[in-house]
């Protein structure tokens, strides 16, 4: 919903609206400030602007379409690309545990011979003429538990591919989070902009009147009105830097961006409807915990060692090791079918001969055949399964260290995060208030000039600003822990 308030060249201003209708709140507050902007724009061409119409824009946000995180991670489930992927390699994989288990099938063979141009068939009845035919079949039999141990294989492999699933879902949460709470921090410094801008119009609007009373010098009056310009502008900013992040949360909940998508899955005016997760101590971050408190709950307490070392344990099951560990146990199996190989499979065969030139009626007859490994013993396949065996042994060992590192990181991070929010919370934006407040006390009451005041507001919006941001970083602190730790790391069925 866009909302421009435009003043044309004389001093009747004007509220447009596009994009259906705005709150009746929304109205009553715009038609309390457009007085402010009119003279603002009067006075802009008084001072020999060249601008003959000043429009300010701000985009409002809807709440009708407020989405928690929860929804957004069964929405990740069910439509998340990447996660659909990994489900139809599993059922590529369960097709291959079925080629596996299969025992070689047995051979129909017919041949017929003595066929003589110039004597023809011969004479007499089918049964007489003058061929000689051979019907035979033929069964592979394999020796060595073949079938056994390539379905062994190919059910690490799907256990892995099971567990790759898991690993897509802790990976893709962990970038939904990371989503949602950039969107929220979008959110956040959309709010913070609207209220400086609305500040700095209702200064703007109390300077004409001391400018009017005498009270007030002209320069002050033309430093507030940049500041309500510059206020304006960043809102614009915000807007756009809030769609921005609108579709990139859409992307990863599998939401599409283009005129295509479903009317019920909206993407222009999501909103994080979740609180910011509050500081939380060491028992908070065991599993199972919540990590999402209530607005005004108390701080926690610093991490302790404890949970340091129990950062292993917490691992134990991690859907990516658990992945290594089927891998690693299907290179071990694989290690047994090539090294199978080397015992001999049997064919074994019978056949019905009809020659009725030497013998009448039927013979019959039967083959083995073994092969013989006078030239080659499957050397080749025994030293590559060997060798995958090997590499998938570095690619877990590469992986847990992997994972142990970014526990730690997380861990590490997390703390710090939690710390940085906490020193801005009890510290310093009160402290930063409590300089506004007094600047804004002692300015209002001619003891100090606008450079103080106007420095204290700059100050109170960084620290807003910073304070938002140290929010988001604690919020994906949280998520890159669970993702390390927590998220998909059980050790039930995958």
């Amino acid at each position: 919903m866009v909302v421009a308030f435009a003043c044309s060249s004389g001093e009747t201003c004007r509220v447009l609206v596009t994009a259906g209708g705005v709150a009746n709140k929304l109205l009553q507050w715009w038609s309390a400030e457009r007085s402010a902007l009119c003279r603002l724009s009067t006075w802009l061409r008084s001072a020999y602007f060249f601008v003959p119409t000043v429009t300010l824009l701000a985009v409002v946000a809807t709440a009708t379409h407020a989405i928690t995180l929860q929804r957004a991670e069964n929405e990740l489930v069910s439509n998340n690309v990447d996660v659909a992927i990994a489900r139809a390699a599993i059922d590529g994989a369960e097709a291959n545990v079925t080629i596996a288990g299969q025992l070689p099938n047995p051979t129909l063979s017919v041949s017929t011979a003595q066929y003589s141009p110039i004597g023809g068939l011969g004479a007499g009845r089918p049964d007489r003429k003058q061929l000689d035919t051979i019907v035979g079949i033929s069964v592979p039999i394999e020796r060595g538990d073949k079938a056994a141990l390539k379905r062994e294989q190919a059910l690490g492999q799907l256990t892995g591919t099971k567990h790759d699933l898991r690993d897509i879902r802790r990976q893709q949460r962990l970038v939904l989070w990371q989503a949602y709470y950039d969107l929220k921090l979008a959110e956040e410094r959309r709010a913070i902009a609207g209220r400086t801008w609305e500040i700095s119009v209702r200064a703007l609007d109390a300077a004409d009147r001391r400018v009017t009373a005498g009270d007030l010098a002209l320069v002050d009056r033309h430093r507030l009105s940049v500041e309500a310009l510059r206020g304006a502008n960043e809102v614009i900013t915000a807007d756009a830097d809030m769609r921005d992040k609108r579709v990139a949360l859409a992307v990863v909940m599998g939401r599409r961006s283009d005129g295509q998508r479903n009317r019920e899955l909206p993407v222009d005016d999501l909103t994080a409807d979740d609180p910011w997760p509050l500081p939380s101590n060491a028992s908070a971050l065991t599993p199972g915990a919540s990590l999402t408190a209530p607005r005004g709950a108390a701080v926690g307490t610093p991490l302790d060692t404890p949970l340091a070392a129990s950062i292993g344990d917490m691992m134990r099951g991690r859907a990516d090791i658990a992945a290594a560990d089927a891998r690693v146990a299907a290179a071990d199996a694989g290690r047994a079918v090539a090294k199978s190989l080397r015992v001999r499979d049997v064919t074994v065969g019978a056949q019905v001969e009809r020659q009725p030139a030497n013998l009448p009626g039927l013979m019959f007859g039967v083959n083995v055949s073994i092969p013989l490994y006078v030239r080659y013993g499957y050397e080749g396949e025994i030293a590559r399964a060997e060798a995958d065996y090997a590499a998938a042994l570095v690619a877990r060992q590469k992986i847990v260290m992997q994972a142990e590192a970014d526990a730690a990181k997380a861990l590490s991070q997390l703390e710090a995060a939690r710390q940085r929010l906490m020193a801005f919370e009890s510290d310093i934006r009160p402290a930063a208030k409590r300089a506004l407040d007094a600047s804004e006390f002692a300015y209002a009451r001619g003891a100090s000039n606008l450079t103080d005041v106007l420095d204290a507001r700059r100050t109170w919006h960084a620290i807003e600003l910073d304070l938002a941001v140290a929010r988001a970083d604690h919020a994906k602190a949280i998520a890159a822990w669970r993702a390390a730790t927590r998220w998909e790391s059980d050790n039930g069925t995958p």
